[in-house]
């Protein structure tokens, strides 16, 4: 909570500036989870990281979207986290 209202403050003063626009609720759009976790994505895809390390850093994502595992792919719906370890620790230690 604390770290929310800390952005939240910053995106108002950028916003006042004109560098956030205007009409944009930043308290409804900007959130610190999802603003560190879409930008650690789009960091790996621009070093370059496989798909199959940011899926499978992405993949609850993809079963609390789906709110289950049905709509998972087959690798990803039988992937055992301990066997997948080595793809998650690739995907932190390029950070």
């Amino acid at each position: 909570k604390v770290l929310e209202k800390e952005l939240h403050g910053l995106l108002k003063i950028l916003q006042e500036k004109g560098v956030v626009p205007e009409g944009l609720s930043v308290a409804s759009e900007f959130h610190v989870y999802r603003s560190l976790r879409r930008g650690a994505t789009a960091r790996a895809t621009n070093m370059q990281l496989s798909q199959v390390v940011i899926d499978t850093n992405n993949r609850w994502r993809s079963m609390q979207t789906s709110r289950g595992k049905k709509n998972l792919p087959m690798s990803q719906l039988y992937l055992d986290i301990r066997v997948a370890l080595p793809a998650h620790l690739a995907f932190s230690a390029a950070m």
